[in-house]
């Protein structure tokens, strides 16, 4: 597709909580259900989006997630303006695939999970946590974010949602819509969006797969084991998904995150936490995860 006729689809959808200065943003908030939900949600909590110049951010994002949800300001780049120059020089002649490589990329729907998240987890928990229920907080809300971006894919039909969704999403597996959409349509999107987080926390706790023991625990702790087995047969395929994460980056980014924020542990360690445990000994957790799975009704 050409960027003359991205750049027409980018015009043609600005809205009034859309950023102008981001590619496809408003196209997305019209016609991606979770990413216009996640906007939402992410301004009634007071969070705002500035495209102003940020060196740290711009040189490691992750390192500086904590200081967005305190300051309650998520950074973006300009990725729009460079792509009009462009359309100047050569009208009409550059398509995606020529500058698809090299142009910046916006992670604020992430940020943007990550800041509804957040809001919610201290609404359930205030004061001072051991270790272990910090970090179960912590990884709840990367799945949580997790979730939203994958779910996202449901609504990327046409070949623009596809370039746009990618462009601002750091998971984009195309391939799994399907699974996903069936997912959705069986148990909905709430009760999808809990047992996901539940999914992702496994993968996020650094397992390679669940076992159909803790598949078990899993259902019953989301309400789930009551199912027909062809919505069994579903859970288990969809469930296979959240393991689909770039593995050096769940090992490193994982460990390294959790030691930004004071937690020391290594990835066997992580491994060795019975973080299912948690979330029945301690009803927040569950509160938590029941919460964020309808953030766009709360």
């Amino acid at each position: 597709m050409k960027i003359a006729r991205l750049l027409e689809f980018h015009q043609s959808n600005l809205t009034p909580t859309s950023l102008s200065q981001n590619l496809g943003d408003g196209f997305l908030i019209t016609k991606n259900e979770i990413y216009r939900d996640v906007r939402k949600k992410a301004l009634s909590l007071g969070f705002t989006y500035s495209a102003e110049f940020n060196t740290n951010y711009l040189a490691l994002p992750l390192s500086q997630l904590e200081i967005l949800l305190k300051t309650k300001v998520l950074p973006y780049s300009d990725n729009v303006s460079a792509l009009f120059e462009v359309e100047k020089q050569i009208p009409n002649s550059t398509v995606w695939d020529e500058v698809t490589d090299g142009i910046k990329k916006n992670y604020v729907f992430h940020e943007s999970c990550h800041a509804i998240a957040r809001s919610f987890s201290d609404s359930f928990f205030s004061g001072a946590q051991d270790n272990q229920s910090t970090l179960c907080r912590l990884l709840i809300e990367e799945s949580f974010s997790n979730t939203c971006e994958l779910l996202g894919i449901i609504h990327a039909e046409d070949t623009a949602h596809r370039i746009f969704y990618e462009l601002n999403s750091y998971i984009f597996m195309y391939n799994d819509r399907s699974q996903l959409r069936k997912l959705c349509a069986e148990i909905g999107r709430s009760s999808a969006i809990q047992f996901l987080i539940g999914c992702y926390l496994f993968s996020n706790f650094l397992h390679d797969k669940i076992t159909e023991t803790d598949l078990t625990t899993l259902l019953k702790l989301f309400n789930l084991n009551s199912r027909p087995s062809s919505v069994h047969k579903t859970l288990r395929s969809v469930a296979k998904i959240a393991f689909e994460l770039n593995p050096r980056f769940r090992w490193v980014t994982t460990t390294f995150y959790l030691r930004l924020n004071g937690l020391s542990t290594t990835p066997e360690k992580l491994r060795q936490i019975q973080f299912l445990d948690f979330l029945k000994r301690d009803e927040r957790f569950l509160k938590l995860i029941e919460s964020l799975s309808k953030f766009e009704m709360v």
